[in-house]
C-alpha cells in the first residue's frame, strides 16, 4: 500500500498482515467509526464483490479462504454473506469520513494487466478540488 491510502485509511502499520485490507477494516471497524459515510451499501458491495473474487481467482491461494472465516465471526458480514448475493465491480463514487480531514469524495475505479487479469489496481481519485486539496496534506505531512 502507498503513504497516501495508509494515511487515508489509518493505521496500516500496526495491522498484522492480513489485516491491512478495506475488507476487514470495513466489517471490524469502519461501521463504529463511520468512516463510510453510507457503511451498509459499501459493506453489501464488497461482500458481493469478495465472494465473486473467492469464485475466480486464485484457487490455490489460501489468504482468501481464511479471511472468509475470519470474517464470518462478525455479525455484520455473516449477515450479508448469508444472502449469497454476487456483487461485480462497478466504478462508484465513495464517500469517507476522515477524523481529521472531514468528508472527502473519491472515484474509485479499478484496472486490470492486460496480460494478467489476476493483477489488479484500485485507485481511489479525488472527485473534487476540495478533497484534493485536503489530500494533498496527508502527502506533505
Amino acid at each position: 500500500c502507498n503513504d497516501a491510502y495508509a494515511g487515508l485509511i489509518g493505521g496500516l502499520e500496526q495491522r498484522p498482515a492480513a489485516e491491512r485490507n478495506i475488507l476487514w477494516i470495513t466489517f471490524t471497524e469502519s461501521r463504529k467509526s463511520g468512516h463510510f459515510l453510507d457503511w451498509e451499501s459499501e459493506a453489501r458491495s464488497m461482500a458481493g464483490q469478495f465472494r465473486a473474487a473467492l469464485g475466480r481467482r486464485h484457487p490455490d491461494d489460501s489468504r482468501g479462504p481464511e479471511l472468509l472465516e475470519a470474517l464470518l465471526a462478525e455479525p455484520s458480514f455473516r449477515e450479508l454473506w448469508d444472502e449469497h448475493t454476487v456483487t461485480h465491480f462497478a466504478p462508484a463514487r465513495k464517500r469517507l469520513r476522515h477524523p481529521t480531514l472531514g468528508r472527502l469524495d473519491f472515484d474509485y475505479t479499478k484496472l486490470t494487466a492486460a496480460t494478467d487479469e489476476r493483477q489488479l489496481l484500485i485507485a481511489f481519485l479525488p472527485a473534487d478540488a476540495d478533497t484534493a486539496a485536503r489530500l494533498e496534506t496527508l502527502r506533505t505531512g
